[in-house]
């Protein structure tokens, strides 16, 4: 008898967790009725060409990129950098330039010819929607006129560093983002 009762007791604990473990999937197979995703997914890229000289380029300080190596050709590369982007609004970024070597042997100072073209670029990967890319310069070769022809105004030091503030501002009522410098 007490053997019948706990079969009872079983069948009626199955039959519970059966029809619970049925509610439970149906609410997983409607879970994507309540999700709400964004309309698009914003991707930040710090588009870097950075010619004669070795560097490293931190975003809130963050490195995001560096080179270490023959400073003879030019590095151009992009990267995201969502990653170092923490909250919407200031962004402080640091350049760092540092001599380097050529052929293996070491520079004594930074080159007169040093490049530096470094911008900030948002991407949508919604083509249809009405907003669009946008990208600031960050920086550019500072550059002097030395004998009427224009050269890196660094020239010569060891090292250089450039730091700035720029400013990355979500628009809630948009749902999107608008750089400003």
């Amino acid at each position: 008898m007490i053997k019948g009762i706990m079969i009872s007791i079983m069948a009626i604990v199955f039959s519970i967790c059966h029809a619970q473990n049925k509610h439970e999937k149906d609410q997983i197979k409607n879970l994507y009725k309540h999700v709400q995703f964004k309309n698009q997914a914003v991707e930040y890229r710090a588009n870097i060409q950075i010619g004669a000289s070795n560097f490293e380029l931190l975003i809130n300080d963050v490195p995001v990129e560096q080179y270490f190596g023959d400073a003879d050709g030019t590095v151009n590369t992009s990267i995201p950098i969502n990653d170092a982007i923490l909250h919407s609004g200031s962004q402080r970024w640091k350049l760092i330039l540092y001599h380097g070597t050529s052929k293996g042997k070491d520079l004594t100072g930074l080159s007169s010819n040093v490049l530096i073209d470094i911008e900030i670029e948002k991407l949508t990967p919604d083509i249809s929607s009405n907003e669009q890319s946008a990208s600031i310069k960050i920086l550019a070769t500072p550059t002097v006129l030395i004998s009427g022809k224009p050269q890196y105004k660094d020239a010569g030091k060891v090292i250089a560093i450039y730091e700035g503030i720029n400013s990355i501002r979500t628009d809630s009522f948009k749902n999107n983002i608008v750089l400003q410098q």
